[in-house]
């Protein structure tokens, strides 16, 4: 059995609100009125492993750590297996940025650039309730349906428990609208967390609990570098006077 948190079930029915859908068309709507250039899938794309699986857990692996908006029994850490990588290169002009200045969150790539991830990469597992399973896919797969694909990927727990995951990851690539600034390199994507500000909060204090409750899932031999790396250039970048004609930062 997977080490648990001890935070208790989490089965509030309102959590799933049939309003959701709508609440996000109307934010997917502003943001797409601020930034032209948004483009939207109806829905994020699930392979055929996803419709055929029993499984009911989902792999957190940015803000989902510490804000969940959907029911779960129980959720435990984990590293998921595979070519997966963190990385900052979403556009956020609603949360940590503003259609003028876009802030970077967290997205999950696959094997980018030929960097396969050979530890594993560590997150956090909910297990869903079996009564809430279809409903909370399809709202997950609403929200997530910015280029983003659900597919099934193997987990391995703090005890050794290799389990079935479902598992959104980036698969627009550089194609669909722009959202994405794929590959962008790390030194610039910090650049832009150090100056961002949005109705959320600053983009580096989301940098730094990001890289806080990894820390704190403290999962044996497994070290997510760029994360590391990212907080500690971001950190620098703030330090440092911005260059008068830089203004704000680029919404490229």
């Amino acid at each position: 059995m997977p080490q648990r948190f001890n935070d208790g079930p989490v089965a509030v029915s309102s959590m799933l609100s049939p309003e959701l859908p709508h609440m996000l068309t109307k934010a997917y709507s502003r943001a797409a009125t601020m930034k032209p250039d948004l483009q939207l899938w109806s829905t994020a794309r699930v392979t055929r492993a996803a419709m055929e699986s029993k499984s009911r857990i989902v792999f957190g692996y940015g803000s989902l750590i510490w804000k969940v908006d959907f029911p779960y029994e129980h959720r435990f850490p984990c590293r998921i297996e595979g070519a997966f990588a963190r990385r900052f290169w979403m556009k956020s002009a609603d949360h940590r940025g503003t259609a003028e200045y876009p802030g970077r969150v967290a997205t999950l790539v696959k094997d980018p650039n030929g960097c396969k991830v050979s530890s594993g990469l560590i997150g956090l597992a909910y297990m869903l309730p079996e009564a809430d399973v279809k409903k909370a896919f399809a709202s997950l797969d609403f929200r997530e349906r910015h280029g983003y694909t659900r597919d099934i990927a193997t987990i391995v727990t703090r005890d050794g428990e290799r389990l079935a995951t479902h598992v959104y990851y980036y698969s627009g690539g550089a194609d669909v609208g722009g959202a994405c600034v794929w590959g962008e390199p790390i030194h610039e994507t910090a650049a832009v967390v150090a100056r961002a500000h949005g109705p959320s909060g600053s983009n580096l204090d989301y940098v730094r609990m990001l890289a806080r409750s990894v820390r704190q899932l403290d999962i044996p031999g497994v070290r997510d570098e760029y994360l590391d790396e990212l907080l500690a250039l971001s950190e620098s970048a703030a330090e440092s006077p911005a260059d008068e004609d830089e203004g704000s930062p680029s919404a490229s």
